[in-house]
């Protein structure tokens, strides 16, 4: 018979996890700052207050922002630390920049992603650098301090989070609702113009518009509705195999579709394992799981391409 599920434990143990994050972010923080690397922690404590308070609000990882110019030693300072790239990235398609790595200690089960850029954002990585690491302010986390994002970067950055993950995250939803609710029009008006300035209105506008609230807020902006077809397929939360078809057909040439195609049919052995128990069995599990993968793609197949002609007839109608 299974325990009952007691509550307090179960507090207990999330703020014990918490406190294990924070004192990890500062702890990184400094050794990046020891190392004159500079930077920004995304979330965390620093959405937990802004928006909940002392209210509850649990995170599972680091969020921490680099100058692109500074990555490779960032991470040589990460791997310092203990921790090893995941290589999740790997699973994008070749030409499509991610906005962060994921590096993981196996000791703790501490997991940061590590950013040069942020979803949506489309000005070039050294140019988001210098505008945000403008526009931060420092937070006293546990014992030490760190550098976060002002109220209004934050704000920006809750709508393009929300606009990345879509409608089914009920934590970046949830973030955004609040900030919706709680952040006054003016805060709004200098996100839009960070936005702006980062090349990001286009998933500024898209993350507001998950919530009628927001909307009103994007309305009073006056903020594009017309929408990418990727831009709506992350806001439904769409199939993953969904955005992978989008990203076909806007591939141009047929060496980079085949490179695309063939990295979904045979994706680096990290990105397996990290998705497929069955590949974490050793060799004979991971071969097993490589032949499989054909058929779990045909598998999802069908919804994806339903997801994706449900988001071109959108777009296709969405207001210029």
């Amino acid at each position: 018979m299974a325990p009952d599920f007691d509550p307090s434990t179960a507090r207990l143990q999330i703020a014990a996890r918490t406190l294990a994050l924070d004192a990890g972010a500062v702890s990184l923080a400094a050794a990046l700052e020891r190392a004159g690397i500079g930077s920004i922690l995304l979330k965390g404590p620093s959405v937990a207050r802004f928006l909940y308070g002392n209210g509850d609000r649990s995170y599972v990882d680091i969020d921490l922002l680099v100058s692109e110019a500074d990555l490779s030693s960032a991470e040589r300072v990460i791997g310092s630390a203990g921790f090893e790239p995941s290589g999740s990235e790997l699973a994008l398609p070749y030409g499509r920049r991610p906005h962060a790595a994921t590096w993981i200690r196996t000791r703790d089960g501490v997991t940061v992603d590590l950013h040069t850029t942020l979803p949506g954002v489309a000005s070039p990585a050294a140019a988001t650098w210098t505008l945000l690491a403008a526009t931060t302010e420092p937070m006293t986390v546990g014992t030490g301090a760190v550098r976060v994002l002002t109220e209004p970067a934050r704000a920006m950055h809750v709508a393009l989070h929300a606009a990345h993950h879509g409608i089914k995250d009920g934590q970046a939803i949830g973030d955004l609702a609040r900030a919706v609710a709680q952040l006054p029009e003016p805060t709004w008006c200098q996100a839009l113009e960070l936005a702006e300035k980062l090349d990001a209105v286009a998933a500024f506008g898209a993350g507001l518009r998950l919530t009628s609230d927001g909307a009103r807020i994007a309305d009073d902006l006056d903020l594009p509705l017309a929408q990418s077809v990727e831009a709506i397929l992350r806001a439904d939360s769409a199939p993953e195999l969904a955005l992978s078809l989008d990203w076909l057909i806007q591939t141009r040439g047929l060496r980079a579709r085949t490179r695309l195609v063939g990295r979904k049919l045979v994706p680096p052995a990290s990105v397996l394992r990290g998705r497929s128990s069955l590949a974490r069995r050793g060799a004979p599990g991971l071969g097993a799981a490589y032949l499989m993968q054909p058929l779990l793609l045909a598998s999802r197949a069908l919804p994806a391409v339903r997801a994706w002609r449900a988001a071109r007839r959108r777009a296709r109608g969405s207001p210029r």
